[in-house]
């Protein structure tokens, strides 16, 4: 822009008033710069503070300082509550809502005997001791190879305890436990 406070009309490159709405030669609108206009100032300053907040927050006190993964880590902090599958049925018959309380996404230990194991290897069921004619148990959701190896070992009937998080509890499917390890 000149000192004489006229400057280039960006369409058509004549000489306008930089006051001017529009250019009286094309009729093009004379708009500052999106960076100089209120609007944009406020828009910049907002990216910016969001770059710099990013970087600030990523400092990271969820590190681990041992260097260790999370995974490793949250693993470490799981308690497993030991229940036989005795006592879980007998509290899922006397009351469903309760036993949905007492035991869903809780991380369990169960001990029972081995009953159906599925022929596609996804899961297997552990039944109670107490009941041979027992219909309903813990279905064991099969999470990985090495857990399919272990069941594949075993026969119906054997007794056994696994370790996992109950995952559905309901008086027609029992419950459902995601394995987390065959002891």
């Amino acid at each position: 822009m000149s000192k004489d406070g006229m400057k280039t009309c960006p369409t058509c490159g004549e000489q306008i008033a930089a006051s001017a709405k529009s250019c009286p030669n094309c009729g093009a609108k004379n708009k500052k710069p999106f960076f100089k206009r209120p609007i944009g100032i406020i828009i910049i300053l907002v990216v910016v503070i969001g770059v710099i907040g990013s970087f600030a927050g990523s400092g990271g006190s969820d590190s681990d300082p041992a260097g260790s993964s999370d995974s490793a880590s949250k693993e470490k902090k799981i308690e497993y509550t030991a229940y036989s599958v005795n006592e879980m049925m007998k509290d899922l018959d006397e009351n469903a809502a309760n036993a949905d309380e007492k035991y869903r996404d809780k991380y369990v230990e169960i001990s029972g005997k081995l009953g159906t194991i599925d022929s596609e290897g996804d899961y297997f069921d552990l039944m109670p001791t107490n009941d041979e004619f027992a219909v309903l148990g813990v279905t064991c959701n099969i999470q990985n190879d090495d857990q399919l190896a272990q069941i594949k070992k075993l026969k119906k009937g054997a007794k056994m305890t696994v370790r996992g998080q109950i995952t559905d509890v309901g008086e027609v499917i029992a419950y459902s436990l995601d394995i987390d390890e065959i002891k």
